[in-house]
Protein backbone atom coordinates (compact mmCIF):
# COMPACT_ATOMS: atom_id res chain seq x y z
CA UNK A 1 0.00 0.00 0.00
CA UNK A 2 1.63 2.89 -1.16
CA UNK A 3 1.12 6.34 1.03
CA UNK A 4 3.23 8.24 -0.72
CA UNK A 5 0.95 10.56 -2.17
CA UNK A 6 -1.25 11.31 1.06
CA UNK A 7 -0.67 14.84 2.92
CA UNK A 8 0.34 14.94 6.42
CA UNK A 9 -2.95 15.53 7.58
CA UNK A 10 -4.56 12.62 5.71
CA UNK A 11 -2.10 10.10 7.07
CA UNK A 12 -3.01 11.15 10.11
CA UNK A 13 -6.77 11.02 10.12
CA UNK A 14 -5.76 7.50 8.71
CA UNK A 15 -3.63 6.16 11.54
CA UNK A 16 -6.92 8.09 14.15
CA UNK A 17 -9.41 5.53 12.02
CA UNK A 18 -7.09 2.38 12.75
CA UNK A 19 -6.86 2.89 15.73
CA UNK A 20 -10.77 3.20 16.34
CA UNK A 21 -11.67 0.41 14.18
CA UNK A 22 -9.11 -2.07 16.45
CA UNK A 23 -10.94 -0.52 19.64
CA UNK A 24 -13.92 -1.61 18.06
CA UNK A 25 -12.20 -4.78 17.49
CA UNK A 26 -11.50 -4.94 21.18
CA UNK A 27 -7.61 -5.45 19.93
CA UNK A 28 -6.59 -2.50 22.22
CA UNK A 29 -8.39 -0.65 24.89
CA UNK A 30 -7.10 2.77 24.34
CA UNK A 31 -6.42 5.20 21.53
CA UNK A 32 -2.58 5.17 22.47
CA UNK A 33 0.29 2.97 21.15
CA UNK A 34 -1.43 -0.34 19.97
CA UNK A 35 1.77 -2.53 21.39
CA UNK A 36 1.24 -2.28 24.85
CA UNK A 37 -2.46 -3.50 24.36
CA UNK A 38 -1.17 -6.44 21.91
CA UNK A 39 0.97 -7.37 24.53
CA UNK A 40 -1.24 -8.00 27.20
CA UNK A 41 -4.07 -9.99 25.30
CA UNK A 42 -1.18 -12.26 23.66
CA UNK A 43 0.03 -13.15 26.68
CA UNK A 44 -3.33 -13.35 28.47
CA UNK A 45 -4.88 -15.49 25.67
CA UNK A 46 -1.83 -17.88 25.00
CA UNK A 47 -1.42 -18.66 29.10
CA UNK A 48 -4.85 -18.77 30.11
CA UNK A 49 -3.97 -15.33 32.70
CA UNK A 50 -6.75 -13.15 33.96
CA UNK A 51 -6.27 -9.91 32.13
CA UNK A 52 -6.97 -7.02 34.96
CA UNK A 53 -9.53 -4.43 33.70
CA UNK A 54 -8.66 -1.77 36.05
CA UNK A 55 -6.02 0.10 34.44
CA UNK A 56 -5.29 2.21 37.26
CA UNK A 57 -3.42 -0.97 39.04
CA UNK A 58 0.16 -1.57 38.68
CA UNK A 59 -0.23 -4.77 36.89
CA UNK A 60 -1.87 -6.02 34.04
CA UNK A 61 -3.12 -9.58 34.75
CA UNK A 62 -3.33 -12.43 37.49
CA UNK A 63 -1.91 -16.21 36.76
CA UNK A 64 -3.27 -19.38 37.76
CA UNK A 65 -1.61 -19.21 40.66
CA UNK A 66 -2.68 -15.74 42.02
CA UNK A 67 0.63 -14.03 40.83
CA UNK A 68 0.47 -10.39 40.03
CA UNK A 69 2.04 -9.37 36.31
CA UNK A 70 3.52 -6.46 34.60
CA UNK A 71 3.00 -7.13 30.95
CA UNK A 72 5.61 -4.86 29.15
CA UNK A 73 5.96 -4.75 25.22
CA UNK A 74 8.50 -2.75 22.66
CA UNK A 75 8.41 -3.01 18.73
CA UNK A 76 11.67 -2.85 17.75
CA UNK A 77 12.70 -1.37 14.17
CA UNK A 78 15.89 -0.03 12.26
CA UNK A 79 14.91 3.48 13.27
CA UNK A 80 14.68 2.40 17.24
CA UNK A 81 15.92 -0.42 18.43
CA UNK A 82 15.91 -0.07 22.30
CA UNK A 83 17.49 -2.26 25.13
CA UNK A 84 15.10 -1.87 27.58
CA UNK A 85 11.67 -2.37 28.82
CA UNK A 86 8.67 -0.30 28.72
CA UNK A 87 8.59 1.94 32.28
CA UNK A 88 8.21 0.06 35.11
CA UNK A 89 6.40 2.36 38.07
CA UNK A 90 7.20 0.88 41.10
CA UNK A 91 8.63 -1.83 42.56
CA UNK A 92 6.37 -3.72 45.30
CA UNK A 93 2.81 -4.40 43.15
CA UNK A 94 3.69 -7.06 40.85
CA UNK A 95 5.62 -10.81 40.97
CA UNK A 96 6.51 -11.37 37.35
CA UNK A 97 7.64 -8.97 34.69
CA UNK A 98 6.39 -10.55 30.56
CA UNK A 99 8.20 -8.55 28.06
CA UNK A 100 7.11 -9.22 24.48
CA UNK A 101 9.19 -8.10 21.80
CA UNK A 102 7.76 -7.35 18.18
CA UNK A 103 9.44 -6.54 15.04
CA UNK A 104 7.89 -3.06 12.70
CA UNK A 105 5.14 -5.43 11.74
CA UNK A 106 4.09 -6.22 15.25
CA UNK A 107 5.03 -9.96 14.90
CA UNK A 108 6.66 -11.30 18.19
CA UNK A 109 10.06 -11.89 18.18
CA UNK A 110 10.22 -12.81 21.61
CA UNK A 111 8.31 -13.30 24.57
CA UNK A 112 9.27 -13.77 28.25
CA UNK A 113 8.72 -13.86 31.69
CA UNK A 114 11.06 -12.94 34.19
CA UNK A 115 11.09 -13.71 38.13
CA UNK A 116 11.14 -10.51 40.51
CA UNK A 117 14.46 -10.85 42.14
CA UNK A 118 16.00 -11.10 38.54
CA UNK A 119 14.02 -7.51 37.62
CA UNK A 120 15.12 -6.25 40.46
CA UNK A 121 18.86 -7.11 39.90
CA UNK A 122 18.79 -5.27 36.26
CA UNK A 123 16.34 -2.32 37.03
CA UNK A 124 17.80 1.38 36.60
CA UNK A 125 15.89 4.69 37.13
CA UNK A 126 14.90 7.37 34.27
CA UNK A 127 14.65 10.53 35.53
CA UNK A 128 13.08 11.63 32.38
CA UNK A 129 10.19 9.15 32.30
CA UNK A 130 10.40 9.21 36.29
CA UNK A 131 10.21 5.24 36.39
CA UNK A 132 12.12 2.42 36.32
CA UNK A 133 12.96 0.29 33.69
CA UNK A 134 14.96 -3.26 32.29
CA UNK A 135 18.34 -3.02 31.14
CA UNK A 136 18.00 -5.56 28.32
CA UNK A 137 21.38 -6.18 28.48
CA UNK A 138 23.68 -9.66 27.50
CA UNK A 139 24.48 -9.65 31.02
CA UNK A 140 20.64 -9.67 31.38
CA UNK A 141 19.59 -12.26 28.36
CA UNK A 142 22.33 -14.87 29.96
CA UNK A 143 20.56 -14.97 33.32
CA UNK A 144 18.93 -18.61 34.09
CA UNK A 145 15.79 -18.18 34.96
CA UNK A 146 14.23 -16.23 32.38
CA UNK A 147 11.39 -18.09 30.62
CA UNK A 148 11.24 -17.87 27.34
CA UNK A 149 7.59 -18.74 25.95
CA UNK A 150 7.37 -17.15 22.83
CA UNK A 151 6.31 -20.19 21.08
CA UNK A 152 3.01 -20.40 22.88
CA UNK A 153 2.85 -16.64 21.58
CA UNK A 154 3.35 -17.42 18.73
CA UNK A 155 0.20 -19.30 17.46
CA UNK A 156 -1.92 -16.94 18.92
CA UNK A 157 0.03 -13.79 17.13
CA UNK A 158 -0.75 -15.32 13.55
CA UNK A 159 -4.50 -16.34 14.82
CA UNK A 160 -5.06 -12.87 15.82
CA UNK A 161 -3.77 -11.18 12.17
CA UNK A 162 -5.59 -13.53 10.22
CA UNK A 163 -8.69 -13.80 12.25
CA UNK A 164 -9.18 -17.24 13.20
CA UNK A 165 -9.45 -19.06 15.99
CA UNK A 166 -5.75 -19.78 17.92
CA UNK A 167 -4.87 -23.02 18.05
CA UNK A 168 -5.31 -24.48 21.69
CA UNK A 169 -2.30 -25.35 23.75
CA UNK A 170 -1.67 -28.66 24.44
CA UNK A 171 -2.69 -29.63 27.98
CA UNK A 172 0.24 -30.95 28.96
CA UNK A 173 2.37 -28.45 27.71
CA UNK A 174 1.09 -25.37 29.56
CA UNK A 175 2.40 -27.56 32.58
CA UNK A 176 5.59 -27.74 31.96
CA UNK A 177 5.86 -23.57 31.29
CA UNK A 178 4.10 -23.32 34.57
CA UNK A 179 6.90 -25.64 36.06
CA UNK A 180 9.68 -24.22 34.69
CA UNK A 181 8.50 -20.63 35.97
CA UNK A 182 8.01 -21.92 39.08
CA UNK A 183 11.27 -23.91 39.39
CA UNK A 184 12.98 -20.57 38.38
CA UNK A 185 11.29 -18.47 41.38
CA UNK A 186 12.65 -21.28 43.75
CA UNK A 187 16.56 -20.55 41.63
CA UNK A 188 16.36 -24.55 41.35
CA UNK A 189 18.18 -25.61 38.37
CA UNK A 190 19.44 -28.55 36.24
CA UNK A 191 23.74 -28.92 36.94
CA UNK A 192 25.81 -29.06 33.88
CA UNK A 193 26.02 -33.09 34.33
CA UNK A 194 21.60 -33.53 34.56
CA UNK A 195 21.94 -31.44 31.04
CA UNK A 196 24.46 -33.52 29.45
CA UNK A 197 22.71 -36.53 30.64
CA UNK A 198 19.79 -35.36 29.34
CA UNK A 199 20.87 -34.70 25.95
CA UNK A 200 22.76 -38.37 25.89
CA UNK A 201 19.84 -40.20 25.88
CA UNK A 202 18.88 -38.89 22.82
CA UNK A 203 22.36 -40.04 21.46
CA UNK A 204 21.94 -43.09 18.89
Amino acid sequence: MDFSDKTNGELFALLANVMRELRKRDLVRTANNPVADLGERLFCSALGWHREQNQAKDFDAITEKQEKVQIKARRMTREKDSMRSGVIRDKESWDLIALAMFDADFMIKRAIIVPRQTVLRHMKWSKRQLGWYISLTQRFWREPDIVDVSKELHPNAEALFLQRQPEAIEPAHLPDVLESLAQAKRREFATDAEVEAAFRRFDP
